[in-house]
């Protein structure tokens, strides 16, 4: 058994080696499209049984089933949960990618679909308005991909860091939590306004455009 687990050891490290030396040899974009396959990727399970279910729904409606309000809430959960918490996914699997805590990845995209936050498609769609906080408007982040991944990136780069000078003493304690509060801070009042100015651009253009 121990043979057989040092086997096994030996072939994992041999295998992350093999990936390592592939990964070198890529280009910025190669590279860009590979990290981005690893970390959306192992959410493809979950995102097409929430599809799959999305289509069961559909099934009994058009076979004309009359659904109660408790079963269709039932339904809501199951069909859109995976969506409305996809940063959620995305933050963790993205903290992995990056050799972060996937746990403090968790937490920073539970925070960024946080019920106190506003609905994005709320505040988009002109029905919620967004909280303002130092002037800054700031909104939830449901069905967001890619500030969920920048939030994973954040999170492994912030831990790594800090553990280069923090006691190790106080690891378990300091490390998490300027880990979490930097990252989702520079989430919310950062990114959050730069994502609005480019949104404000795009719309102003289109705008322009179509008059």
């Amino acid at each position: 058994d121990f043979d057989q687990a040092l086997s096994g050891t030996e072939a994992a490290k041999t295998d992350r080696s093999v990936k390592d030396d592939v990964y070198a040899n890529l280009n910025p974009v190669q590279k860009v499209v590979r990290i981005l396959a690893d970390i959306l990727v192992p959410l493809i399970p979950a995102l097409v049984t929430t599809g799959l279910l999305m289509g069961v729904r559909g099934l009994l409606l058009e076979l004309g089933m009359t659904m109660t309000d408790d079963v269709a809430a039932l339904f809501t959960v199951l069909t859109d949960t995976a969506f409305g918490f996809l940063p959620v996914l995305i933050a963790y699997s993205a903290t992995r990618k990056f050799g972060g805590n996937p746990i403090i990845g968790i937490v920073v995209g539970l925070m960024m679909v946080a019920p106190q936050l506003p609905n994005a498609y709320a505040v988009l769609g002109g029905t919620a308005e967004p909280l303002n906080v130092f002037g800054i408007n700031v909104y939830g982040y449901q069905g967001s991909i890619f500030p969920a991944i920048i939030a994973g990136w954040l999170v492994a780069r912030l831990e790594k860091w800090l553990r280069t000078w923090v006691p190790q003493i106080m690891d378990l304690i300091i490390t998490p939590f300027l880990t979490l509060t930097i990252t989702i801070a520079i989430i919310l009042f950062v990114l959050g306004p730069v994502i609005q100015t480019i949104e404000s651009v795009v719309i102003n253009g289109l705008v322009s455009v179509i008059n």
